[in-house]
C-alpha cells in the first residue's frame, strides 16, 4: 500500500549523483540479497530515480519498488521511467534495510539498503558482503557484520512517507 495518495507520475531520468550500488551477477548469485545500496538520503524522490536508470539496464524496464513506507519519504505511488511507470509501492510490512524491485519481464531483485550516514569504509563492507556469490546471511547479519546501523537511524527533522509534509510534485499524469 502506498504512503502517497496522488495518482499522478513524476517523470525521472538519468541523474548526475554517484549511485553507490552492486549487485551480484545474475547468472553467480545465490543466497538472500541480490546486492547492496548505499542511498545519500532517505528521500526517495531523489534516490530512487537513479537506481531505477541503474537496475533497468540490467533486469529490463522496472515495473514496481517495494520500500518501507516509515523509512522514506517524498515517494509518489507512480514514476514515469522513459514511457514506462514505475509503481512505488510502500509497506508496513517489508524488512526495514531493503528495497525490492521487479521488472517487466519478471526479474526480481531484493537490496539490502546501507543505511546514509554509515561510514564509508562501513558501508563499503556492507556492499561487498551484499554481492559476495556464496553468501546466505540475511540483512541484519550483513548489516551486523560490517558494524553498520540496521533499522534506518534517521537524523532529526525527516518523516517517514507515511507522513511526509509534502508530496513529490507530478510531473505527467498516468
Amino acid at each position: 500500500m502506498s504512503s502517497d495518495r496522488n495518482n499522478s507520475a513524476k517523470t525521472i531520468g538519468r541523474r548526475p549523483a554517484a549511485l553507490r550500488l552492486e549487485t551480484k551477477d545474475a547468472d553467480l548469485g545465490h543466497g538472500y540479497m541480490d546486492g547492496g545500496w548505499w542511498p545519500h538520503s532517505y528521500d526517495a524522490s531523489k534516490e530512487f530515480p537513479p537506481l531505477i536508470d541503474a537496475l533497468s539496464d540490467r533486469v529490463g524496464s522496472i515495473e514496481r519498488i517495494g520500500y518501507d513506507m516509515d523509512a522514506w519519504y517524498s515517494v509518489s505511488r507512480k514514476l514515469l521511467h522513459g514511457d514506462v511507470v514505475v509503481r512505488c509501492e510502500g509497506f508496513h510490512t517489508v524488512f526495514t534495510d531493503t528495497v525490492s524491485i521487479i521488472s517487466l519481464a519478471g526479474a526480481r531483485m531484493l537490496l539490502v539498503v546501507v543505511p546514509p550516514q554509515t561510514s564509508s569504509g562501513v558501508a563499503e563492507t556492507a556492499l561487498h558482503a551484499a554481492t559476495d556469490i556464496t553468501s546466505t546471511r540475511n540483512v541484519r547479519d550483513l548489516l551486523a557484520a560490517a558494524n553498520s546501523p540496521a533499522g534506518n537511524v534517521r537524523t532529526t527533522g525527516t518523516a517517514p512517507a507515511g507522513r511526509a509534509t509534502t508530496a513529490m510534485p507530478a510531473a505527467h499524469p498516468c
